[in-house]
């Protein structure tokens, strides 16, 4: 963020590939299995970033997540000014709706999110009002895990995602055992393989 006497301005990358939201949905590229669960592992180092530097981002979602390099690179838009006060979405923790409170955790409920629209493809909760969304969310309702693609270790995935969305954000995983998870060697990529 640049300061003026007069004005504040963010200045960031140029993205000539647009956000992951217009590739996955206006756009519909063909896109390969490996390169869905590579953005999510960018995804996931950017948060750590993010949450080593104490900064949570509180408003993820594919919207804000920019490709580069022909879309192999992924970042992360952070505009302070859209973070407080961001209207509900369907990345939005049920801990914000309750209490206003963005931490860490709900970073990662709005990870579980992301991660489903990538296998999927689907946007969620699609054409869903804002009061009608946070109902939703506050109830436990979460996308349908059986929208997502067929993977060797779908089951695996699943189980990450429902951790991600756990009610209690006490009880999800921490950005830094999602890294784990999500490491894998680009040699021998068996979770991609379709059944």
């Amino acid at each position: 963020m640049v300061k003026s006497p007069y004005q504040n301005f963010l200045v960031m990358d140029f993205s000539e590939f647009g956000s992951l939201y217009k590739i996955l949905h206006v756009n519909k590229d063909l896109l390969s299995d490996l390169l869905l669960l590579n953005w999510a592992q960018q995804l996931l180092l950017g948060i750590r970033a993010l949450h080593d530097k104490n900064i949570v981002h509180g408003n993820l979602g594919t919207r804000n997540l920019f490709l580069f390099d022909d879309n192999m690179v992924l970042k992360i838009c952070l505009d302070p000014t859209k973070t407080c006060g961001a209207p509900i979405s369907a990345y939005t923790a049920p801990e914000i709706l309750k209490y206003g409170r963005r931490t860490t955790r709900s970073d990662v409920y709005s990870f579980g999110i992301i991660l489903w629209e990538l296998l999927s493809r689907k946007i969620p909760f699609n054409d869903t009002t804002d009061q009608i969304l946070a109902s939703m969310i506050l109830s436990g309702k979460r996308p349908d895990l059986e929208e997502m693609k067929k993977y060797r270790y779908i089951e695996v995935l699943r189980s990450v995602i429902k951790q991600c969305w756990n009610e209690d954000p006490n009880k999800r995983p921490a950005v830094n055992i999602l890294n784990l998870i999500f490491k894998y060697d680009y040699d021998e990529i068996k979770i991609l393989e379709r059944i």
